[in-house]
């Protein structure tokens, strides 16, 4: 099995409302949308598989037995996406998560779950009920995505757009950001 490997840096992200003129690349300079007070930001974004959501012990005895033997591979790298969002006491809903080619093209859309929320006196993501009970600035939060199906040809090297619409509050705002896809160079192809 082949391990995918988004690389993204969280330091030219942009956040857009969708009343925003500005598409694609552009959206790199682009200052975040204020006049909503809301900002979002992808921090991380990281495909892999989709895992189950708990295994028995009985099945992670027979995947351990039958692991391969270059890799005690036993365990599932879960595709996950963080979002950094500074805004008013909101309830916050994810609408659309896509991979997209810089000309626009969809090549993959993933499905959400489990949304979890940073707590700094838990040190840990815990579980969400996605809503803001008060203003918050930079606060992370967590979601489980579903593994690439790529619509065509996996786009090898290719500079790919992640693109995240949410909502937040009564504000729909885009968070976008340039990505190329590599193969983890720890496993072997």
């Amino acid at each position: 099995m082949i391990r995918i490997v988004l690389l993204l840096s969280a330091t030219s992200i942009v956040a857009c409302s969708t009343n925003s003129q500005s598409h694609g690349l552009d959206q790199q300079t682009s200052p975040p949308a204020t006049s909503k007070k809301v900002a979002v930001q992808i921090s991380s974004f990281k495909l892999a598989e989709d895992c189950p959501e708990s295994r028995s012990s009985a099945a992670a005895d027979l995947a351990k037995a039958t692991s391969d033997a270059l890799f005690d591979r036993t365990t599932c790298d879960q595709s996950q996406m963080i979002l950094s969002i500074s805004g008013p006491r909101a309830q916050v809903s994810i609408t659309s998560v896509t991979v997209s080619s810089i000309d626009g093209k969809v090549q993959s859309v993933f499905q959400t779950r489990q949304p979890r929320i940073w707590r700094v006196d838990k040190a840990a993501y815990v579980p969400w009920d996605q809503l803001f009970s008060a203003d918050v600035t930079n606060q992370q939060v967590s979601y489980k995505i579903s593994a690439p199906k790529w619509d065509g040809p996996t786009p090898w090297g290719k500079e790919l757009m992640a693109t995240v619409v949410l909502k937040v509050g009564r504000d729909t705002i885009t968070a976008t950001h340039p990505v190329v896809l590599m193969v983890d160079p720890h496993v072997l192809t």
